[in-house]
């Protein structure tokens, strides 16, 4: 158990760290990859009528429905905050026991997918180098 807290804890200083270099170095070229927001979709589609469960690729999931998990999360879901700490932490050492999670909520429009629920989840997944993760997806 100490082992995993511990490794949850160094994976999740590692991936602020990525994070508040990247935001440098962004500054610095005057680029910017941000974590994006949905376009204006009020209210949300009905969920029983248009959702799946699928696996999802990492690299499709490009914001979230919510406007304030944008300063949360850098654009490769890297947490930008040490405050995140206690929940990111608790979900990695969830996924390194090897226990269940329940599935991401994902908005599609287009090809591209927004979070709903399961930032952290997601910030987890691809800091852990997973390429997919299972969703709850309601076509926009």
């Amino acid at each position: 158990m100490l082992s995993t807290t511990l490794g949850a804890q160094q994976l999740f200083e590692q991936n602020v760290s990525q994070s508040i270099w990247q935001i440098l170095i962004q500054s610095v070229r005057g680029s910017k990859r941000a974590l994006r927001t949905l376009p204006d979709m009020n209210p949300l589609p009905a969920y029983e009528e248009k959702t799946r469960k699928s696996h999802i690729a990492l690299n499709k999931i490009v914001g979230s429905f919510n406007p304030g998990r944008t300063l949360d999360f850098d654009g490769d879901f890297r947490p930008r905050h040490r405050r995140l700490a206690e929940r990111w932490i608790s979900i990695a050492g969830e996924f390194l026991r090897g226990g269940s999670l329940p599935p991401v909520i994902l908005v599609v429009v287009g090809d591209e997918y927004f979070v709903l629920d399961g930032h952290h989840r997601i910030s987890v997944a691809a800091a852990l180098g997973h390429e997919a993760i299972m969703a709850v997806v309601i076509d926009g």
